[in-house]
């Protein structure tokens, strides 16, 4: 088959619609790439979400365990007396008189029931501040 002459109308027309044809291709391509990074925007989202999903449930049930520990240990240190403190007692006044020892391992409970009322520091009890004397732990009862 014999083909046909282009002529510059023809060639032009050629060049048109491949200009079209490669313009289409190239929006194509690029809604296709933006398509992709949406897509993995939202995995990235979804994953996010799902890690945090995940972080307040442990921190959930981690402070239902700390209740638990709590309420136990509340349950334990069975409040034995109340005591009033006087000018000049320490920790290990009222250890002696309700326990017979002075050493830390024998005020300590004192403190750890009474931490509500005292604080973070130990040294801030003042006379007056009346105090919860718990049951001597069992491990310290044998000395």
């Amino acid at each position: 088959m014999v083909e046909k002459k282009k002529t510059i109308l023809d060639r032009a027309i050629d060049a048109v619609s491949n200009r079209d044809e490669k313009a289409a291709a190239e929006a194509a391509k690029l809604e296709a790439e933006k398509a992709k990074r949406e897509a993995a925007a939202l995995r990235a989202k979804l994953a996010s979400e799902e890690r945090v999903k995940k972080l307040k449930e442990a921190n959930a049930a981690r402070l239902a365990e700390q209740k638990v520990v709590a309420a136990k240990a509340a349950a334990a240190a069975k409040p034995v007396v109340k005591y009033v403190l006087k000018e000049g007692d320490t920790w290990t006044h009222v250890s002696l008189k309700f326990y017979g020892h002075t050493t830390e391992p024998y005020w300590r409970p004192i403190y750890e029931a009474n931490k509500a009322m005292v604080g973070d520091d130990y040294r801030r009890i003042r006379p007056g501040m009346e105090l919860i004397i718990p049951e001597l732990p069992a491990e310290l009862k044998d000395k």
